[in-house]
């Protein structure tokens, strides 16, 4: 017979082995992961200047918190895995991919994880559920796209599990930590810190209306709150008086992408709507089941729940309320080719969250057994050890295959590279099982190839 305190060490182990997954997973992932040809480029072009110099280029071009990152980054790197700062760098991409998953487990769970089954499963099922996706792409594609959109997600996570915590108090090392984490959340992407601004202020309007909320509170028991919206206002300052508005709206971008300016309501307006209207429904072709999914979990909040736990049916709406801003401002533009999978990617983890945040309700209603629950770790687990290999021999075989390739590659510090023809081919072949992929150092990629299920 088992006694009870050996099956609490055996959870204890199980759960810490299905935590160190990940980061084992994204550190193998970026040691594994050969620069591609725009990490190359980036890289080769910005030899000569200092980090300074890079952080100038990039304030006039766009003062994103990924892209200050990713060129910092790619100034220190080598196209293959080395000791040094390369290392470094890739350590550091690796625990912010890993953190990603890891405040998004805490931002369902609305606490630290334990070392329990149903955190096991949650943590494991964010990891899953994004490589499973085309949106697995903003993390294996490129080091400008792990770098860059996943350092954007992490710092969006974070400010969102701050919300929803409820954290609290007034020491100044915290005030002062809110606030840049508010800042780097209002430099992180273009749209989702605008989207989430506007449900703040719609939050706190309502709750003032039905006087839920005095604005002693927002300075009392919401301070650590408060200072971070300060600083999300001043990131958002910074990045559109900076180059972010003029990159995206004008120039090549903005031909490319087919940019509609909202002028063009009062001049056409009835050709600005139905470009608009194409576009929403072209931007969600890959998340069109977003919509009814995410009002499924509200009516079932609604109707079945009802108000026995109204945390989860507020950030159900809020979610719901964050994608539909974020979907309806991309129609500006027609999101294709490889800016899908990395532009759409804050409107993924938001579907995410909210679909295990219901899954997480769920679990907490039915009291599932001990047993039950530890059968569905142990599934987790399995899949993501199959993630683990998967991806492991997908990208080791491909970063064999382009170290004897990589001479082709001549450099030129600070004008353009030099590729010499190569001899057969070096696109990557996905990984078997979950499809994962990255682009190769001597071109841009085949445009056929942007994403897992076509353009």
């Amino acid at each position: 017979m088992i006694k009870r305190g050996e099956l609490g060490k055996r959870e204890r182990w199980l759960c810490i082995f299905g935590y160190a997954l990940v980061p084992v997973f994204f550190v193998i992932l970026y040691f594994l992961m050969t620069e591609t040809y725009e990490d190359i480029m980036q890289g080769n072009s910005e030899a000569l200047l200092s980090v300074g110099g890079i952080m100038n280029k990039i304030y006039h071009y766009i003062p994103r918190l990924g892209e200050f990152y990713q060129h910092i980054a790619v100034h220190s790197m080598t196209p293959q895995l080395s000791f040094g700062w390369d290392m470094v760098f890739r350590l550091i991409t690796a625990a912010i991919a890993s953190g990603v998953v890891y405040l998004s487990a805490v931002f369902v769970l609305g606490r630290r994880l334990r070392l329990q089954y149903k955190d096991v499963i949650v943590y494991l099922g964010v990891m899953l559920l994004i490589m499973v996706s085309i949106f697995s792409e903003a993390f294996t594609y490129r080091f400008s796209y792990a770098n860059n959109y996943v350092l954007g997600l992490l710092v969006a996570v974070g400010f969102l599990a701050l919300f929803r915590l409820g954290a609290a108090g007034d020491r100044w090392w915290k005030l002062l930590g809110v606030i840049v984490l508010g800042f780097a959340f209002g430099i992180s992407t273009e749209l989702a810190p605008v989207a989430f601004l506007i449900l703040i202020g719609l939050w706190t309007l309502i709750k003032m209306i039905k006087k839920e909320v005095a604005w002693k509170d927002l300075w009392g028991k919401y301070k650590l709150q408060s200072f971070a919206v300060i600083g999300l206002v001043a990131g958002l300052a910074f990045f559109y008086l900076g180059g972010g508005m003029g990159a995206r709206t004008g120039g090549g971008y903005a031909e490319v992408y087919e940019y509609v300016s909202l002028k063009g309501l009062l001049r056409a307006p009835v050709e600005t709507l139905y470009t608009l209207a194409h576009h929403l429904w072209y931007n969600i072709r890959y998340i069109f089941f977003a919509i009814p999914l995410m009002l499924m979990y509200i009516f079932v909040e609604v109707a079945l729940f009802k108000k026995e736990k109204v945390k989860y049916l507020r950030w159900q709406v809020l979610l719901f309320g964050f994608c539909v801003l974020f979907v309806g401002a991309t129609s500006l533009i027609a999101v294709h080719d490889d800016l899908y999978p990395r532009f759409m990617v804050p409107m993924f983890i938001a579907i995410l969250l909210a679909t295990l945040l219901f899954v997480e309700h769920v679990i907490e209603r039915a009291k599932l057994s001990e047993k039950v629950l530890k059968r569905s770790a142990v599934i987790m687990i399995i899949l993501s050890g199959v993630l683990v290999v998967d991806m492991t021999f997908a990208f080791g075989l491909y970063h064999c295959q382009m170290a004897s390739k990589l001479n082709a590659i001549e450099f030129n510090p600070g004008g353009d590279l030099v590729i010499a023809p190569v001899d057969g081919g070096y696109t990557m072949m996905p990984s078997p099982v979950f499809n994962l992929k990255q682009l190769p150092p001597f071109d841009w990629g085949p445009s056929a190839e942007y994403t897992k299920f076509g353009l």
